[in-house]
């Protein structure tokens, strides 16, 4: 099979834009070169693109702009490390920004995330079993060290990159393409969450295995956008406010400590959510910046790398006007994959994708370095009406 240059452009622009979380605990002076050097090239590529190729700014493009630099000002200005923050937040802007350009071929850019997804789930399948406890030792400002460590990271770290992979391989089975590997791909997906027992990932998996069963009996979309926002609203409330409350009922008591062995994690992560919101109202519209471990302990004394909940991280690094941005970035993606789930599939299996990320994220956060594979399948949302799979839902059929 011939590979094109560009081929090979493409890929080199992924491989430094998807990084594998444990990259950095297993090899750290080399891959901290390694994907700082990717990071320029990555960025000369698209501005080498752009000067060839005049593209009409979307509005999610001019939104995320928006939502990166008064991210960027906020952190220069404030508290915040702008360093991380760039590393941060500019992965999915190139991303974004190759997407705009790219999009008449976005199923083969998808093609190509999705290769690079399963070459990195399959390494840390063979990494799991040859190290069952654990590749190296993460440290945190408590000095507590976290061994549940492997190839893509601590096993929190697999929400970035299996769930997405899990979406794509769907996407290629309701598309008759590769129908068997890509199921051996998401029984892999499942038998590495097992093993590593990230109980949010299987809660969150066990979720999607369920909308995507519905898929075949009602239309892939499931429920309108207010609906999914209900939920997600109340999820949020119920965790932040009433979570002592919930656990004093017997059914989520013997779910949450017996079955998932979580009473302990989520009770400190309560103590976060009470700094958060102590601390939040001192700079309620800017934010305080980008924040990384230092700083958060620091100024708040917070011994974890967030707050463990995306919108009251949101809120104390950017503000209500951060978060107003960030979730309007979100809806108008979800907004345009609701539209088009009339007539693709997939199009509805993005707003399950992203329901069920945000019922994750009550207790955790995707907006890490990492998540750059997360905010694709977002962003597909917006740009679902230009991948070539006319499948419609099952129900139209």
């Amino acid at each position: 099979m011939k590979v094109s240059i560009r081929k090979i452009i493409v890929f080199i622009f992924l491989l430094f834009l998807i990084e594998p979380a444990g990259m950095r605990g297993i090899f750290p002076a080399f891959s901290r070169y390694f994907y700082d050097i990717g990071f320029v090239i990555d960025i000369v590529i698209i501005l080498n693109i752009y000067a060839y190729r005049k593209i009409r700014l979307s509005k999610l493009l001019l939104a995320f702009s928006g939502l990166f630099l008064w991210g960027l000002l906020v952190t220069i200005f404030g508290s915040g490390v702008t360093r991380a923050y760039v590393t941060c937040w500019m992965r999915p802007l190139l991303l974004l920004y190759y997407m705009e350009i790219a999009k008449k071929n976005l199923d083969t850019l998808a093609i190509d995330i999705k290769i690079l997804l399963e070459i990195y789930t399959i390494i840390n399948l063979f990494c799991l079993i040859r190290f069952p406890d654990g590749m190296y030792e993460l440290k945190t400002m408590s000095r507590v060290g976290y061994t549940a460590c492997w190839f893509l990271g601590y096993k929190s770290s697999f929400q970035y990159y299996l769930t997405p992979l899990y979406v794509l391989a769907i996407w290629r089975i309701d598309s008759n393409k590769e129908k068997a590997w890509n199921t051996f791909i998401i029984i892999l997906i499942h038998i590495e969450t097992v093993l590593a027992f990230n109980a949010m990932l299987i809660v969150g998996l066990l979720v999607l295995d369920g909308f995507y069963i519905a898929s075949f009996v009602k239309k892939a979309g499931i429920m309108k956008l207010k609906i999914y926002y209900v939920i997600i609203t109340a999820a949020n409330i119920a965790i932040i406010f009433a979570f002592t409350k919930l656990l004093s009922i017997n059914l989520i008591s013997y779910a949450v400590d017996t079955i998932l062995g979580k009473t302990s994690s989520l009770m400190r992560r309560q103590e976060l959510w009470k700094i958060g919101l102590e601390n939040i109202p001192k700079k309620l519209l800017t934010g305080y910046g980008y924040l990384t471990t230092t700083e958060l302990y620091s100024y708040f004394k917070i011994t974890q790398t967030h707050l463990h909940n995306q919108f009251l991280d949101m809120m104390i690094k950017y503000g209500v006007v951060g978060l107003a941005l960030f979730l309007f970035t979100i809806h108008l993606c979800m907004k345009k994959a609701q539209a088009y789930a009339n007539h693709n599939i997939f199009a509805g299996h993005i707003c399950t994708f992203v329901f069920v990320i945000f019922l994750m994220v009550t207790v955790e956060i995707f907006t890490a370095g990492e998540s750059t594979a997360i905010w694709f399948i977002i962003f597909l949302g917006y740009y679902s009406s230009y991948l070539k799979t006319n499948q419609t839902p099952r129900s139209l059929q």
